[in-house]
């Protein structure tokens, strides 16, 4: 069966349900906000739109976000610089 939405759909489905400057959420509570069950992309393409919206410099996470019970991912208020700038 092949998934309609892309990984960049996804991370953009992701970026929607969390509130800049919110509290970190368990990555499993962010994909059962974003997603009915009946309509939930593959593991692997919910994993892909994860690492996309992880590598995002607004976006902090604790644990690592493919472990989906045991990890947190945040959006910050605000992007900081990095330290290379």
């Amino acid at each position: 069966m092949d998934d309609p939405l892309s990984e960049a759909q996804i991370e953009e489905t992701f970026l929607q349900v969390l509130e800049p400057g919110g509290y970190a959420i368990k990555t499993a509570m962010l994909i059962a906000r974003s997603f009915r069950a009946d309509e939930l992309p593959s593991w692997d393409l919910i994993n892909a739109g994860l690492l996309r919206l992880a590598a995002r410099e607004d976006i902090k996470t604790h644990g690592d976000i493919q472990q989906w019970r045991w990890s947190e991912i945040q959006r910050l208020a605000e992007v900081r610089p990095s330290k290379n700038s």
